[in-house]
């Protein structure tokens, strides 16, 4: 839901309130400030302090990313011009580690509305860290990540140094046009990309992959079962009964790793399946249990995990990107097997 200005502008007021808050300086007034004649939500606070009166600009933005945080920043330092004597601050309801940065460097500082600020300015020095993004912030964050998004991110991640025009990205990714441009828009917003005339194209793949590894949650759909029958075993009975009966599927997480990377060591056989996994089972002969398991079987959150998949053996396995989001923070050796994945089929295609 969009948020209106005036709304936006009494959140930032509070916060501005909540930083100063059990500190000797109080607010004498905050007064609306004009951009071209119009007036919006960014305003003027006149404190009074211990050594004297100090005046505070205060740029408010709907959002703390990066780009829109560096815009901000960009326009306060223009508006000192009029305020000579003024401090900047940005106001947006959840400032980053990377945004916050950005003011650092500037000399600019900021509050956002999860209680987060930074004030360095006439003798005053106020810094509040580690308050969690609100919920609005955090579905912001999230929607870069959304399935339908990851679609464009595995695109742009296959070849990074590859420029895009969003009219073939789109359909590349197998999503709308819509649908893609609102991905570019995030990315540009957070700064991971570069768009000139001929395109979008990544500025730092691994930033981009890092993020994603954070955010990414596979394991909402993962069955496991255990078998005497030995990883191999299991991945070629799979494998036939798929191709039989034309079932989408793809060997993941330790099995993909043990061709990716033949060092990989596992007892334990993950594929991705998009059918009934107890239909499967029962067909394998596989045990569902709750501890102990060496058979994952896991129905895909959304198809774009099969984008890229290789054949190998005769069998269908996820391309290395998708093993590695699939081996980070997994237990039983994961990160080390997800590190091996990034180092030699990876970050050599970058």
């Amino acid at each position: 839901m969009k948020v209106s200005a005036e709304t936006l502008e009494i959140q930032a007021q509070e916060a501005l309130k909540a930083c100063l808050e059990r500190t000797s300086i109080s607010i004498d007034s905050m007064e609306k400030l004009a951009v071209s004649g119009v007036i919006n939500g960014d305003f003027l606070a006149k404190l009074a302090t211990p050594t004297g009166k100090l005046e505070l600009i205060v740029e408010v933005k709907p959002s703390g990313q990066p780009r829109i945080v560096r815009e901000a920043v960009g326009a306060l330092l223009m508006r000192r011009r009029a305020y000579p004597k003024a401090y900047g601050i940005v106001a947006a309801p959840y400032i980053s580690a990377e945004s916050a940065a950005i003011c650092e460097a500037e000399n600019v500082g900021f509050v956002d509305f999860a209680g987060n600020c930074r004030i360095n300015f006439g003798g005053i020095f106020i810094e509040r860290s580690g308050q969690p993004a609100l919920p609005s912030a955090k579905r912001e964050q999230r929607s870069l990540f959304t399935p339908k998004a990851s679609r464009v991110l595995r695109v742009l991640l296959e070849d990074p140094k590859k420029k895009w025009r969003i009219a073939k990205l789109g359909p590349k990714a197998g999503v709308s046009l819509g649908q893609a441009f609102n991905v570019k828009r995030i990315l540009l917003d957070q700064e991971m990309i570069i768009v000139d005339d001929d395109g979008i194209i990544l500025k730092d793949a691994e930033v981009l992959l890092v993020k994603w590894a954070v955010a990414y949650v596979p394991r909402k759909n993962w069955s496991e079962y255990f078998t005497l029958k030995s990883p191999a075993e299991f991945e070629a009975e799979l494998a036939k009964i798929c191709d039989a009966k034309s079932i989408p599927y793809a060997l993941m997480g330790f099995s993909a790793a043990s061709r990716y990377a033949p060092a990989v060591r596992s007892n334990r056989a993950m594929a991705y399946v998009s059918g009934d996994p107890d239909a499967i089972a029962l067909e394998l002969g596989l045990k569902a249990v709750t501890s102990g398991a060496n058979i994952v079987i896991a129905i895909p959150s959304d198809e774009g995990v099969y984008y890229g998949s290789q054949e190998i053996d005769g069998m269908k396995i996820v391309s290395p990107l998708q093993a590695y989001l699939d081996l980070v923070g997994f237990r039983g050796r994961g990160d080390e097997a997800a590190q091996t994945i990034l180092e030699r089929k990876v970050r050599p295609t970058w």
